[in-house]
This record gives C-alpha cells, sequence and structure tokens, in this order.
C-alpha cells in the first residue's frame, strides 16, 4: 500500500510539472506574438510615414525656412503660387541662363530617364550626366552634339533633372505682381536671398531620393496651394 501511495504521489508530481512547463511555454508563445504584432504595427506606422504625400520632409524644409526668416502666411504677397513645370520653360527657352546644372545646384544630375530609377556604373557608383550640361541641355534633353529631344538619359529619375531646373526658374522669375504666369515669391529675401541659395536648399532636401522628391515637385507646380498651406 505504501508503495502505491508513493507512485501516485510521484505521478502526480510529473503531471503538475507537465502542467506549468506547458504554461510557461504558452506564456512564452504568447510573448512571441504579443513581440510580432508591435513589430508589424512599428512596421505599418514607419510604411506610412514614407508614404506621405506631397507635404514632405523637403517641402516643410523651405516652409520652415520661410517661417523662421519671420515671414508666414504673407510671404506670397497674400496672393495664390502659380508655378510652371519643364514643358513650359523649354517652350520658353530664351529666359533660360546659360548656366551649368552643377554650378546651380551644387550636384551634377543623374544619368537616367523619365521612366528609371537611379542607375549604376559596373563600378556600383551612380550614373551622372556630365559636368558640361547647361540647364537648357536638361530641359530640352540635348545630346553632346546639342540636338534636342536626343538625349532622354538627361532627364533624370522620375525627371528628376527637369523639375528641379523648373523650381530653380519658378524662383529666379518669381518675384512678381499676382496673378501673373509664374508668382513664387521665395529668393526675394522671405527667406532666400536669391534664386541660387534656394535652388542649393532644394537639393540638399531632394537630392538623395530623386524618384519621390521627382513626385513631390511634379505635385506641388500642379496643386502649389498644397505647398503654400504647408
Amino acid at each position: 500500500m505504501h508503495i502505491f501511495w508513493q507512485r501516485r504521489n510521484e505521478n502526480i508530481h510529473v503531471f503538475e510539472k507537465k502542467v506549468v512547463e506547458h504554461k510557461m511555454d504558452k506564456s512564452k508563445i504568447n510573448e512571441t506574438t504579443q513581440s510580432r504584432r508591435r513589430f508589424v504595427k512599428r512596421t505599418a506606422v514607419g510604411a506610412a510615414f514614407v508614404s506621405l504625400p506631397v507635404k514632405s520632409v523637403w517641402a516643410n524644409g523651405i516652409t520652415n525656412s520661410i517661417v523662421a526668416s519671420g515671414h508666414g502666411s504673407d510671404w506670397a504677397n497674400g496672393g495664390t503660387l502659380r508655378l510652371q513645370g519643364p514643358d513650359y520653360w523649354a517652350s520658353n527657352i530664351t529666359l533660360v541662363p546659360s548656366e551649368r546644372f552643377v554650378d546651380v545646384f551644387g550636384e551634377t544630375g543623374y544619368n537616367s530617364r523619365a521612366n528609371q530609377g537611379i542607375r549604376y556604373k559596373e563600378d556600383r557608383s551612380v550614373k551622372k550626366i556630365g559636368a558640361s550640361r547647361t540647364l537648357a541641355d536638361v530641359l530640352l534633353l540635348k545630346n553632346n552634339k546639342k540636338t534636342a529631344g536626343n538625349a532622354p538619359w538627361v532627364a533624370g529619375p522620375s525627371d528628376y533633372n527637369r523639375l528641379m531646373v523648373a523650381m530653380y526658374l519658378n524662383a529666379k522669375y518669381g518675384n512678381t505682381p499676382v496673378g501673373s504666369d509664374v508668382h513664387y515669391p521665395v529668393a526675394n529675401g522671405r527667406p532666400f536671398n536669391d534664386e541660387y541659395e534656394y535652388a542649393l536648399k532644394l537639393a540638399e532636401l531632394t537630392f538623395a531620393d530623386p524618384v519621390n522628391s521627382a513626385t513631390e515637385l511634379a505635385g506641388i507646380i500642379a496643386n502649389p496651394s498644397n505647398y503654400q498651406s504647408l
């Protein structure tokens, strides 16, 4: 009888031990599940930030500069902004100064068609257009023989190079009366002293991510009120 009770107690002890182990395993599983859920949630939040539309880092960077200069809602002289895209400036090429892209933006433009992303050389360095390329070359897609339309690779990823030139020209010619073809008074001391200072800031904020930046630049040109109300 004593042996029977001893074995019974041993069996109960083994059973209780297994129950405890099962609870611990279940706890670990729950902890892992919760951790995975937290990771997924964080990832989703990150993705949301990545996919933010026009009101982006570069736009806020320009706007923050305007606010810091002491000019808030009055920076556009109370008027509605009006910007023009690359095709407008290509059609008015006589207004485009004979300046090199690199001299304006401090960077050599990307060598890529508008429907491509960043392109790389065999040594994995980024492909760039020639340093001698002018703003007009970029707008008109000129090849080395200066024939317009025969060098689509100077456009840059998603037309980034051409859009940058357009924004620079908008700033250069934008200190105009309200209602003009171009009204973008951002380079008259509010906050940028001139179009070159503006261009360097724009390049600083956009150059590392040309594809997304090009989308945002095109959106700003098409709907400048989104930019003005940031």
